[in-house]
């Protein structure tokens, strides 16, 4: 029997590969080699899958030059055959229909391999016919509800993986405890939230876990995201994420960025009145702690669900980012006719998806309504894994409110964040933070004693050394 094979569909992807990223991304992220029945295609998209991996934009040129550096393309034979599937070009709005077309034919010939694995094994006389069939009938139907994604677990499987899992965790806190002890940190299961009591509560922004983050317009949703990123990535350069602003232009994050790392007001470096040595600072934090971090930053104030998951996946793909913040929702493009709160909930559903299948953190930045309410919020808290608000302190008895429901005394703070939902930890808690919106620095507030310790007077009545 001859094997089932689409040569055109599959030269229709490759090409779309060569000629589009998006095309690309789709590609790579829903077929596998084994779904090209031609050993050169198949081995053509091992190569542009290696080329976009190392960050190099796969193009006829570059696929010639790698080609050519590991002896896959030899004689001028090779040479026409690339050149036939470079010219395949298709508009890569069609790419879902082509590689639907090769997943096809993949399927098909696992189905021929299926057939002459059962017709070659009932030829067996001593094979049991009842049980043969029941085996076939099992494989037939897995495979006509074959998808990658999915995955039945017996008890059995759930309990190899259940003490795999334990034993996973515990040597990984082993190896950590002693140099978080010595750092007077936590181990995490993720990337960290930047506040020691967020890291506690919640072990840490997971791999697969949507956060929501709401606040009202003005109070500090940037900043927090911001701070957020010096956390992951420029404290610990070694970590890589994606920042996708849709709301400011560069030289608007520039400046932000600037505050927090050289610790200088803001609208000094944007208006530029600064001294040399602070001008100094600014370059020196620019240059160094910027320069050396693993943070991506993307602009798109026309951004849409679709074009945001092509260039996580881009991200994913070539630096292997832990963690992606979009800043904010309610500018996303959805051009749908549906209400603004339910294109907000699709757009939410999506970015959980899209955290679980890249196993990657997700945090999406939410604006509440003036009068701190948020539309769809009940969706949207049914769909993440952590929602938390950013409030500023606006009443005068609202911390002590905080500090008697927390019994600790705390240095003076202007704001704070509610953990309304975790999935992973306790919820309805208030954590205290200091903002500095001149600097725009987030940091949590120190606790002084706990409210029901006596405070501490050992100082009164000492004498003042004078200098």
């Amino acid at each position: 029997m001859k094997p089932i094979a689409d040569q055109e569909s599959e030269h229709r992807v490759i090409s779309g590969m060569l000629h589009s990223e998006t095309a690309c991304i789709t590609s790579l992220n829903e077929l596998i080699d084994d779904d090209f029945s031609d050993p050169f295609t198949r081995s053509v998209f091992q190569l542009t899958d290696s080329l976009y991996k190392q960050g190099i934009k796969p193009t006829s040129v570059e696929l010639i030059k790698e080609g050519m550096k590991f002896g896959f393309l030899e004689g001028k034979k090779d040479f026409d055959r690339l050149q036939q599937i470079i010219t395949a070009y298709i508009d890569d709005g069609n790419i879902g229909y082509w590689i639907g077309e090769v997943q096809k034919s993949s399927k098909g010939r696992k189905a021929q391999q299926l057939l002459a694995k059962f017709t070659q094994s009932m030829t067996d006389k001593k094979k049991d016919i009842d049980s043969l069939v029941s085996e076939m009938g099992s494989e037939f139907f897995n495979l006509s509800l074959q998808s990658r994604a999915s995955k039945i677990d017996t008890g059995k499987d759930l309990a190899e993986y259940a003490c795999n899992l334990v034993d996973e965790r515990i040597k990984k806190y082993r190896e950590n405890i002693e140099a978080c002890r010595l750092l007077g940190t936590v181990p995490l299961d993720g990337v960290s939230t930047g506040l020691p009591d967020l890291d506690r509560l919640t072990l840490g922004y997971k791999p697969g876990d949507l956060i929501l983050m709401a606040a009202q317009t003005g109070h500090g949703k940037t900043a927090f995201a911001l701070n957020t990123a010096n956390a992951v990535c420029v404290k610990q350069n070694n970590n890589h994420m994606l920042y996708v602003n849709t709301e400011m232009s560069r030289e608007q994050i520039i400046f932000r960025w600037g505050a927090i790392l050289a610790d200088i007001p803001m609208h000094q470096i944007r208006a530029g009145s600064l001294t040399d040595q602070q001008a100094i600072e600014v370059k020196r934090a620019y240059r160094t702690k910027l320069s050396d971090s693993g943070l991506l930053t993307a602009y798109d104030p026309n951004l849409t669900p679709r074009r945001l998951e092509t260039v996580t996946k881009k991200m994913v793909m070539q630096h292997k980012i832990k963690l992606m913040v979009l800043d904010y929702v309610g500018r996303m493009d959805t051009s749908g006719k549906v209400d603004e709160w339910q294109a907000l909930r699709q757009i939410i559903k999506s970015q959980k998806i899209m955290a679980q299948n890249l196993n990657i953190a997700v945090m999406v930045l939410v604006q509440l309504n003036t009068d701190g309410t948020l539309q769809g919020a009940k969706q949207m808290k049914n769909e993440c894994d952590a929602m938390m608000r950013f409030e500023l302190v606006d009443k005068p008895d609202k911390v002590s409110d905080i500090e008697q429901y927390r019994k600790k005394k705390f240095e003076e703070f202007n704001s704070y964040i509610f953990l309304e939902k975790s999935r992973d930890s306790a919820s309805g808690i208030f954590i205290p933070i200091c903002f500095d919106r001149e600097k725009q620095q987030m940091r949590q507030a120190k606790v002084i004693r706990e409210i029901n310790a006596p405070a501490d007077f050992s100082d009164i009545g000492k004498e003042v050394k004078r200098k």
